[in-house]
């Protein structure tokens, strides 16, 4: 039924967005199935439609896709190099996606996930390169209007412009090479025209949610403005996941660099002092025929002293690195 309704709406001209989150929820669908031909072909229609919507795209449902191309690729490969880095391409889009326990119930692949939001979030920035003067047009990247300076994480995006003619026009990019915004515009942008950008007034803002003035603080200091302040899309809800409180296991912080050199010390520090021992033992035996004269007792001595200072310090050293490792800072 709900199909017949879609279609009808695309023959009457309904708004072209609806192709491609309808193709997401049938991506789910069939994720949930495992059928992995329905997936490819559901991903591969998104794909496309995404940067022809009619109007500006919201982070969600652009992050959305990327996940679904994960959970794809982790039922053909599991938890492979290409199945995280979608993942990592879901989060530098939003980092708010979450994990749909009715696609997969796999706990280990779901803390591996979880732990690459904490690694994304650090991910370093790229300018959305948008020109200083940029006329009516408006540019947004992932649902997010963005201005001259900003800058997005490393991946790929969906950038969209709306034109002058209010029209709105999109394409995937990384932003590796020069993004030419106004080329997407058929008609160019004119950029002569100065747009003075207002807040709009509210008698009553002093006051408060009192009067129930909305969400008071979507973009509130930064000028950020994102989809939903334009008629952008959502992907329909999932007919109520399980609810799972997420959370990061505690070896995804644990700085693995100084666990590695904490345990070399430490063994060279083991070693130094199954060393030390066995010269202190061969310095008492009454039987070692080495220890014939002054200066052999005193040399064997001193390297026996040696050995376990350097063994002491090297336990230190060691014990120090693995605390460096587990205690956040």
């Amino acid at each position: 039924m709900r199909r017949t309704v879609i279609a009808i709406l695309l023959a009457l001209g309904g708004p072209a967005w609806a192709t491609a989150s309808e193709d997401l929820a049938s991506a789910r669908e069939a994720l949930k199935a495992d059928n992995a031909e329905r997936v490819e072909k559901a991903l591969g229609r998104a794909e496309e439609a995404l940067p022809d919507h009619a109007e500006v795209v919201s982070s969600t449902l652009v992050g959305q896709y990327f996940y679904y191309r994960g959970m794809q690729l982790h039922q053909k490969s599991g938890s492979s190099d290409e199945t995280l880095n979608a993942w990592r391409q879901a989060f530098a889009v939003d980092l708010e996606v979450k994990w749909d326990d009715e696609i997969s119930q796999d706990d280990t692949a779901r803390d591996l996930f979880l732990a690459l939001r904490t690694e994304v979030a650090d991910r370093p920035q790229v300018s959305a390169q948008v020109p200083e003067a940029t006329g009516a047009a408006q540019l947004y990247v992932d649902g997010v209007r963005v201005r001259t300076g900003d800058t997005v994480r490393e991946g790929e995006h969906l950038a969209q412009i709306v034109c002058d003619d209010a029209k709105t026009y999109g394409t995937w990019t990384n932003f590796g090479k020069k993004m030419k915004w106004f080329k997407l515009c058929p008609g160019g942008v004119d950029t002569s025209v100065v747009v003075v950008e207002e807040e709009p007034e509210d008698d009553f803002a002093e006051f408060g949610p009192m009067f129930g003035g909305g969400d008071m603080g979507a973009g509130e200091g930064d000028g950020s403005e994102t989809a939903t302040d334009t008629g952008s899309v959502e992907l329909p809800a999932p007919s109520e996941p399980e609810i799972r409180e997420e959370v990061i296991p505690a070896w995804s912080r644990v700085k693995w660099p100084f666990v590695v050199a904490g345990g070399a010390t430490l063994a060279t520090a083991g070693g130094l002092q199954l060393l030390a021992m066995s010269n202190s033992k061969a310095f008492y035996s009454l039987d070692n025929s080495e220890l014939s004269s002054r200066s052999s007792v005193e040399d064997l001595r001193g390297r026996t002293n040696t050995t376990q200072t350097l063994a002491l310090g090297a336990f230190a050293v060691g014990g120090g690195l693995m605390a460096v490792a587990v205690i956040p800072f």
